[in-house]
C-alpha cells in the first residue's frame, strides 16, 4: 500500500492524527462524519471525497486489524443517507477475508467489537 505521493513522514503522521481521533471516538462508542474526520488531520490537506483520503481510512484498518482491534474506520460515516460508512469499507473488509451478507448487520457487529476494543486504551 503506498503514500499516494505524499512523503512517507507525512502520511505516517497523517494516519497518526487520524487513529487518535478515531481511538477517541471508539472510546465513546461515537461515529464520525468524512467531512469531521478530515478536519481533524492537518498534515496533508484531504477533502471527504479524496482517494488519497480514502486509502489512508484503508490503511489505518489493516494496521489496527494486524493488532487484533478490528476495522477501526468503521466509526467514519456518511453525513447523509443512511449514515453509515461508504461502499469502499465494505469492500476493504472483504478484502482482509471479512465474510458478511447484511452490510448494517456487519457494521453494528464491527462497530461494537472495535468500541468494545478501544474501551480500554489509554487516551
Amino acid at each position: 500500500m503506498g503514500t499516494y505521493g505524499y512523503p512517507q513522514s507525512d502520511w505516517d503522521r497523517a494516519k497518526g492524527e487520524a487513529k487518535t481521533v478515531l481511538y477517541d471516538y471508539a472510546r465513546r462508542g461515537h461515529t464520525i462524519t468524512y467531512t469531521e474526520l478530515t478536519q481533524r488531520i492537518s498534515t496533508i490537506p484531504f477533502g471527504p471525497h479524496n482517494r488519497d483520503f480514502h486509502g489512508l481510512l484503508d490503511a489505518v484498518s489493516r494496521d489496527e486489524e494486524e493488532e487484533g482491534r478490528g476495522l477501526l474506520s468503521v466509526l467514519v460515516v456518511r453525513k447523509d443517507g443512511d449514515i453509515k460508512p461508504g461502499p469502499g469499507f465494505f469492500s476493504m473488509a472483504e478484502d482482509v477475508g471479512r465474510e458478511f451478507h447484511d452490510e448494517l448487520a456487519f457494521w453494528i457487529s464491527e462497530f461494537e467489537a472495535v468500541v468494545k476494543a478501544n474501551k480500554k486504551r489509554p487516551r
